[in-house]
């Protein structure tokens, strides 16, 4: 017999860790799977932190820069309290912010959190629904488009 040693596929970190893998189920519901071997603290906060939140349809690349960003969305505000006690966990291992604002048209305030890693940036948006995270990252979406494509005319 043979013995195979397997290379990873990628020499990028993982936005979630090693092991660590998020799925979009029914209803564009976030699942966690974890593999035995990984770090059982990242596994404990993400699985927590973002099991069951709505993941958007779609993956956006950040200012540029080549980072991809992810975006998820818990309706429940009052979660995000909870939730920052878990990802204080990761310390010092992931640039993890908070910001809490305005949300649209009179909707209350939001809470954004982002977890900046070395190849992403996870965005998760508390007090608001899918629906309403969607149209506001497509309405960004355009607008920078548009504003890069006036600078490209201005600057030919």
């Amino acid at each position: 017999t043979q013995n195979w040693v397997l290379q990873p596929g990628s020499s990028s970190e993982p936005p979630f860790g090693r092991g660590i893998l998020v799925s979009r189920q029914a209803g564009n519901r976030a699942v966690i799977y974890s593999v035995p071997t990984a770090n059982s603290i990242y596994r404990d906060v993400i699985t927590s932190v973002f099991n069951n939140t709505f993941l958007l349809p779609f993956t956006l690349v950040a200012h540029g820069v080549l980072q991809d960003a992810f975006h998820f969305v818990k309706e429940d505000a009052w979660r995000a309290q909870e939730d920052r006690a878990q990802l204080k966990r990761f310390g010092s291992q992931f640039n993890t912010t908070f910001h809490e604002k305005e949300g649209e048209a009179g909707s209350g305030k939001v809470l954004d959190v982002r977890i900046h890693r070395p190849n992403a940036v996870i965005n998760l948006r508390y007090g608001t629904t899918l629906t309403r995270e969607r149209q506001r990252l497509l309405h960004h979406c355009k607008t920078a488009a548009l504003r890069k494509a006036w600078h490209r005319e201005r600057d030919a």
